[in-house]
């Protein structure tokens, strides 16, 4: 994932594209992205932004958790590789799916 805030600084210093992307160690696209929303909010000083700000105009997909599916009981599993030594995360995964057929039929 960019770093949205080290990429901001770095054009408001009024450094190139390759140079951003270079330094910051992300794509030309992160980069345009950044440079649009700094001409559309009028941005120039990276002071001014805060880190939920960034947050919102970069919103990251992935830190979305699906409601549709029940997070597994880690501790469970845990304690059943402690207790087992040949349980393994295969078997629980395979447990969890069982678990949830049962519930569709």
């Amino acid at each position: 994932m960019a770093d949205y805030r080290k990429i901001l600084v770095l054009l408001l210093e009024g450094r190139s594209y390759r140079d951003v992307v270079e330094v910051a160690g992300c794509s030309h696209r992160d980069v345009a992205r950044v440079a649009q929303e700094v001409r559309e909010r009028s941005v120039s000083s990276a002071t001014g932004v805060s880190d939920a700000e960034l947050a919102e105009w970069f919103p990251d997909g992935r830190r979305k958790v699906s409601e549709e599916y029940d997070q597994p009981d880690l501790s469970r599993v845990l304690a059943s590789m402690k207790q087992n030594r040949h349980f393994t995360l295969l078997l629980a995964w395979r447990r969890y799916v069982d678990t949830k057929d049962v519930g569709k039929k």
